[in-house]
């Protein structure tokens, strides 16, 4: 039996996310437009994960900004020298609490490993980070971070 659609009935419209809700560069667009056209395809978008999304390529953009100032120890740690003490820097902990925000937005969107892989592979195009090397920590291993060691 043929099923006829009556002139009347409508077929869904694609969703289509909206812009950004706060300003964001040309990385943050690129990760705004990762996660909402997953979202979509999903069929997990809602009309307020506007906000969730905007939130997230915030907080990426704002963690890329500032992975690319932390070049070393020196941008990690203010060393007061003598036995005046040591504390970390504003940018380490911008770094830091950017970081947490994206862990908790992603877990809040419900975005899996598939995104989060697509969207890590678009972030160390844009840093040019290469962790082939032995420059970054093998994490396989454990760390000795007593002083003097790292």
């Amino acid at each position: 039996m043929d099923v006829i659609k009556k002139e009347n009935e409508k077929t869904p419209d694609k969703i289509k996310a909206p812009r950004p809700l706060v300003p964001l560069n040309r990385e943050g667009k690129k990760i705004y437009r990762i996660v909402s056209d997953q979202l979509i395809g999903q069929g997990t978008y809602k009309p307020g994960d506007a906000i969730l999304v905007s939130m997230l390529s915030h907080n990426i953009q704002l963690w890329m900004e500032v992975a690319r100032g932390l070049q070393g120890q020196e941008d990690m740690i203010i060393d007061y020298g003598g036995n005046k003490g040591s504390n970390i820097t504003g940018q380490m902990v911008a770094y830091n609490h950017t970081q947490k925000n994206i862990v908790a937005l992603l877990e809040k969107l419900g975005i899996g490993p598939r995104v989060q892989t697509r969207m890590f592979k678009f972030v160390q195009n844009q840093l040019a980070l290469d962790f082939s090397g032995d420059k970054y920590f093998d994490l396989s291993e454990p760390v000795d971070i007593s002083a003097g060691a790292v």
